[in-house]
Formats: C-alpha cells, structure tokens, sequence
C-alpha cells in the first residue's frame, strides 16, 4: 500500500448515479492512494458540507478548478 502527499490543490470530483447522470462536487486533493500493485490510484480528497464539516474520502475522477 502507497500513499503520496502532494500539494494540495482545489478540483472538483465526479459522482456517477445509476441512472446514467453524472455531477461534479468541489474538493481539496492532498494525495494519491494507490492500495497494491495490481490496483488503479485514487486520489484523496477533502470536502465539506453545508454545514463546515470536512470529510477526507477518496475519488476515481477529479478535474481542476
């Protein structure tokens, strides 16, 4: 298992529903997660509620903002 910091950087991360729609939420990424040789990276983010809660999480997709 590999994790790598970077510099962190604002993006937004997708959000793909069954019914096919997709959105885009903002994020902050602070790493790259990639669990083992034989897995696709994902990238760590950071996000917040309505409310100021932040949340770490991890996300297949990001595009800058």
């Amino acid at each position: 298992m590999n994790t790598i910091a970077i510099n962190e950087f604002a993006a937004e991360y997708r959000v793909k529903y069954s019914n096919g729609k997709t959105e885009w939420f903002p994020c902050r990424v602070v790493g790259v997660h990639v669990p083992d040789a034989w897995s696709e990276g994902q990238f760590i983010i950071i996000t917040e509620d309505d409310e100021g809660i932040t949340y770490a999480g991890t996300a297949n997709a990001i595009k800058r903002s």
